[in-house]
């Protein structure tokens, strides 16, 4: 009942769900945070408001986080890669962190690092996480960037400046890409796209370069458009394949 309501509604709090479902607060706040701990709705920074994550759709029709990744995303990347040749990555947004899903870094003759599925990257010193913040909802980009200033952050310094926070963003949405000048590995830099659901970010896509090698003007004109082509792709792909999930054919008849 609880997952229903909060389906319908998007995102709400728990005094919302309560008047919805007729329950008592005390009990949908209970229910609420039990399922945020096994990950089905998430809670960002300490607002009483929840929305559901895409591991709720696993409990109706099997549907999780890799399997759209591994189905539509990693054929593209490998697409991808023989195309640009310059190692790319897709990303999703994790409690704080963007989390490399896919990469191919391993496939890449151009790769000078070994960029692993699972690695935890910042928010806001990173591409990737610059384009998750700058497309996803105002809120929920709010409600990020108080999480991230309340506890110990690889970023702390950039969030003690907020204008210069939003006005990085602002300029990563006017441009439409992310962009990062000698990132966490200081060879490499990086420009990042979102690969959107409607207004909601479902992962980032990033192409990575040697710094030396070309001007960052350059890697745009080159690189920026088949990494939007290939992000387009994987947004097509992703709705057939959510819309198949919820409506699956029925059997044929032999």
């Amino acid at each position: 009942m609880v997952l229903h309501a909060l389906s319908e509604m998007g995102e709400g709090t728990s005094a919302q769900l309560a008047k919805a479902t007729k329950l008592p607060r005390p009990t949908v706040h209970r229910l609420l945070e039990t399922l945020r701990m096994a990950g089905y709705v998430t809670r960002p920074g300490l607002r009483d408001t929840y929305r559901l994550t895409l591991l709720i759709r696993s409990l109706a029709d099997g549907y999780k986080d890799e399997d759209w990744i591994s189905e539509i995303c990693r054929p593209v990347l490998a697409e991808l890669c023989d195309t640009v040749v310059w190692p790319t990555d897709i990303a999703t947004y994790d409690n704080g962190a963007m989390v490399i899903r896919a990469t191919t870094h391993q496939r890449s003759a151009l790769s000078i690092t070994r960029a692993t599925a699972g690695l935890r990257v910042p928010m806001l010193s990173t591409a990737t996480g610059k384009a998750y913040l700058a497309f996803c909802p105002q809120a929920e980009r709010t409600a990020i960037l108080e999480m991230l200033a309340l506890g110990p952050d690889p970023d702390g310094e950039a969030l003690k400046l907020p204008k210069e926070v939003e006005a990085e963003l602002l300029l990563t949405r006017r441009r439409g890409y992310g962009l990062r000048i000698k990132g966490q590995v200081e060879k490499i830099s990086t420009i990042a796209v979102p690969l959107m659901a409607g207004e909601h970010v479902l992962a980032c896509l990033n192409l990575n370069w040697i710094t030396s090698a070309m001007e960052a003007e350059t890697a745009v004109r080159r690189y920026l458009p088949p990494l939007r082509d290939a992000a387009s792709r994987i947004e097509a792909e992703y709705s057939r394949y959510s819309a198949a999930c919820r409506n699956p054919s029925p059997p044929k008849r032999s």
